[in-house]
């Protein structure tokens, strides 16, 4: 019996599993105290187990019954009768290499449904911190939400009454705010974010689309071209957008003589 400690269960399952020398489905475990990140760090909690081999309560029987004095169970009649039932050990579900064959499968779906478990849990555990953060707030926010963008990104949803006062004049708060959640959950969870609070960021972007097309079309006829001054969200929304499409291209900000940022897109990198 083992008693292993690590940051999560499944780090704690496999831990086991390595010191015991055996498969994770040969495993029989309690779990001692389950991980808690705690909120914001504080109050971390670490997962504890206590393993043990799940085959040795299979090997410890025989011994058991092998010391009674029962005429049944030492007669060679039942090794005959299945002999005799034309079935080969080769075929037989008892055959040891059966259960190889299928330990890699289940050891795939083991982490498979971990990972998804893990990501649950992790999206589970971010929007009850949201709650709690939100909670202290002086804004009247109904809808905290957080779910899987796509394998590499958190979709944060906020809605309410005070959404407006969480974008802010141009998006500065909206953009003050992504910047705080994106340096908390990225080192922690290992997650990009993408904020969406009243579909401002979807509007936003769907604005963007239609006043781009002029821009793209320009840097497809003359090779370059550069877009009007832009506020706040819609400047780094632009500037994801046209390095997306132009990928060989130079695309950078610019400052004007007004101090406003614009864009440029060439194919060089040009000292102005």
């Amino acid at each position: 019996m083992k008693k292993i400690i690590a940051a999560t269960l499944q780090e704690a399952i496999t831990q086991a599993s390595i010191e015991l020398g055996c498969s994770v489905t040969e495993l029989d475990y309690e779990v001692v105290q389950s991980p808690s990140k705690g909120f914001f760090g504080i109050g971390k909690k670490d997962a504890i187990i206590v393993a043990t081999i799940l085959k040795q309560n299979f090997t410890q029987k025989p011994h058991s019954t092998a010391s009674q004095p029962t005429p049944i169970l030492s007669t060679p009649t039942p090794q005959k009768n299945i002999l005799s039932s034309g079935q080969s050990l080769e075929n037989s579900s008892l055959n040891p290499s059966n259960f190889e064959g299928n330990k890699s499968s289940i050891d795939e779906s083991f982490f498979k449904e971990n990972e998804k478990t893990d990501s649950e849990k992790i999206t589970q555990e971010i929007q009850n911190e949201l709650k709690a953060l939100f909670a202290s707030m002086p804004y009247k926010i109904d809808k905290i939400e957080v779910g899987i963008y796509d394998p590499q990104t958190l979709l944060i949803t906020l809605d309410g009454e005070d959404s407006a006062l969480m974008i802010g004049e141009k998006g500065y708060r909206y953009k003050a705010l992504s910047y705080l959640l994106f340096n908390w959950i990225h080192p922690k969870y290992g997650y990009n974010i993408r904020l969406e609070i009243a579909q401002f960021l979807k509007n936003q972007e769907e604005a963007m689309d239609i006043y781009l097309q002029n821009i793209i079309t320009t840097v497809y006829e003359t090779g370059k071209a550069q877009t009007k001054p832009l506020d706040g969200v819609l400047a780094y929304i632009a500037l994801k957008k046209l390095r997306d499409i132009f990928p060989n291209k130079y695309v950078s900000f610019r400052t004007n003589t007004f101090d406003e940022r614009y864009i440029i897109v060439s194919d060089f990198i040009r000292n102005e």
